[in-house]
């Protein structure tokens, strides 16, 4: 038989799978965030027909006589460029312009810490999430989000977002969410009183009266090197001055120091005239940090303004909920609307103009993203290839921030399909004479045959 019939096989069949790749591409044209792929080839194995000769005193070298066996798939390679930027000023509709993937769940809300992230140096993975976690991870640049009644962020097909909660207080300390203790100003017939939101951003503090003479104007004073809280006010004239006042006084001071945790202030006699002395209270002590999102879901107020700093060692699912609670009591506010910042950090504006931290959007990385196994929907899982997922660090962690290396998270935008017509158009002419010319040899080595048998009449 001739060689060259199996040859023409061979190269239909590596051309029909290329114009298979090629039509997948084409039809993808319009899909969001769809990565185009690439069929390449290789030669088969090579018959001997004589080998290779050395040369010798007499005469030259000669090469081998090899005949080729036809053609079989090298590869099929996704090509993992970005693609273009489309607006849509929708909300919910996020584009990541750069480097990184959105980390989503198949499976129970996680709001605990069986989703495990290691962010020392060299590391940014999971911690024995395949053990722990009931979650099945995937990964995608589609971000057309939508919402749950519950408020969950999801994907179009209902997997969950997963990302960091935020706090402005110490993010090395476990966030149980306790107040610290009361400390008062105390004098002979009345007590100056302080009780305190959860955190412990005012652990160490204590409380003095400065100015304290007739007409002064109620003010308040933070000091974070001694740790000192100073009350102004008029302590001299009768019911001049109000525990309310002080108490508004003493919180716009410590958010303008940066501090978001809530002090209300009390006294057993509403004169507060009878406190002679200047104090200085007990030191604050008992506070721990209070976190946007704890282990039960409940979203909780965390001031956007203020300095933020993530838990990213641990991922949880991320929600855009209807309220947010207050640390420290039963008020709950309504979000009126809510932003997406370049690093991923969702603010939601309350009923009151103030603006809460809601969450951070994880992100994740691949040494080789071209190895990611396609699950349809426009998820992808890591495969063996692919390498563990490199974890984007959250803001303000107290581990190895590698935040620098991963691109910005871009509200109101979708990324297009990668997808190039013209390409496609090109590569499938291509393919498709090569299919016919393949075609060709198949027929042309029939005829030869026919020749031959034809030799004996």
């Amino acid at each position: 038989m001739l060689k060259s019939l199996y040859s023409g096989i061979s190269g239909m069949k590596v051309n029909q799978t290329k114009l298979d790749v090629i039509g997948n591409n084409i039809s993808n044209v319009g899909t969001t965030a769809f990565k185009s792929s690439t069929a390449r080839f290789s030669d088969m194995l090579s018959q001997n027909i004589s080998d290779a000769m050395a040369p010798s005193i007499k005469q030259g070298g000669t090469n081998a006589k090899q005949v080729g066996l036809g053609v079989q798939l090298a590869s099929i390679a996704n090509i993992m460029t970005q693609g273009s930027m489309q607006p849509t000023n929708r909300a919910l509709d996020v584009a990541i312009d750069g480097t990184g993937y959105f980390m989503v769940s198949k499976g129970p809300t996680v709001f605990d810490d069986s989703l495990k992230v290691n962010h020392k140096v060299g590391t940014h993975n999971f911690v024995a999430q395949g053990v722990e976690s009931a979650s099945e991870i995937f990964y995608t640049r589609d971000g057309a989000f939508t919402l749950d009644e519950e408020g969950n962020l999801l994907t179009a097909n209902g997997y969950r977002i997963l990302g960091y909660s935020l706090t402005n207080d110490d993010n090395s300390k476990t966030p149980t969410a306790l107040s610290p203790g009361e400390v008062t100003i105390d004098d002979v017939d009345n007590s100056l009183k302080f009780n305190f939101g959860p955190g412990s951003q005012l652990n160490g503090y204590r409380f003095v009266i400065g100015t304290r003479d007739a007409g002064t104007v109620t003010s308040a004073e933070v000091d974070n090197n001694t740790k000192t809280i100073t009350i102004n006010g008029d302590f001299t004239t009768e019911n001049a001055l109000t525990t309310a006042q002080i108490e508004v006084a003493v919180n716009k001071a410590l958010s303008k120091a940066g501090i978001s945790q809530s002090v209300k202030v009390s006294s057993d006699n509403a004169n507060l005239n009878t406190i002679t002395t200047n104090g200085p209270s007990g030191i604050i002590t008992g506070g721990t940090p209070a976190e946007s999102i704890d282990d039960n879901g409940n979203v909780y107020f965390v001031d956007a303004t203020l300095d933020l700093k993530a838990y990213d060692g641990e991922l949880k699912t991320l929600r855009i909920p209807e309220k947010v609670k207050m640390p420290g009591s039963d008020e709950e506010l309504r979000i009126k609307s809510f932003t997406i910042d370049a690093n991923g950090i969702i603010s939601g504006v309350l009923e009151d103009g103030r603006v809460a931290a809601l969450g951070q959007i994880a992100l994740a990385s691949f040494r080789n993203a071209e190895g990611l196994t396609k699950n349809g929907g426009n998820m992808y899982s890591a495969s063996v290839n692919s390498g563990e997922a490199v974890i984007k660090s959250g803001v303000g962690t107290i581990e190895d921030d590698n935040s620098s290396g991963y691109g910005s998270t871009n509200q109101g935008m979708l990324e297009m399909s990668n997808v190039d017509l013209a390409e496609q158009f090109t590569d499938m002419i291509v393919a498709s004479r090569a299919f016919q010319a393949a075609g060709k040899m198949i027929t042309t080595g029939d005829e030869i045959l026919q020749d031959i048998i034809n030799l004996k009449r």
